[in-house]
C-alpha cells in the first residue's frame, strides 16, 4: 500500500489495512480486515473464512 510522507518526512511506518467486504443482491454478508496489503492472498483466507461462518450459504 504506498501511503504519503507525513510532512517531517521521516519514513516512519504508518499502519495499512486491506478491507474484504462480500455482497450478495446489495447486501453485505461478510467483511474482513487484513494487516497484508496485497488483496491477492487475502482472498482465498477470507473466503474459507466466510465459507466456516456460513456453510449453507456458500455452496
Amino acid at each position: 500500500m504506498h501511503m504519503k510522507d507525513d510532512h517531517m518526512r521521516n519514513a516512519q511506518l504508518k499502519p495499512g489495512y486491506n478491507v474484504q467486504i462480500a455482497v450478495e443482491s446489495e447486501y453485505i454478508i461478510a467483511t474482513d480486515i487484513f494487516q497484508d496489503r496485497n488483496a491477492a492472498w487475502t482472498l482465498v483466507p477470507f473466503l474459507k473464512d466466510m465459507e466456516k461462518r456460513m456453510p449453507d450459504f456458500c455452496l
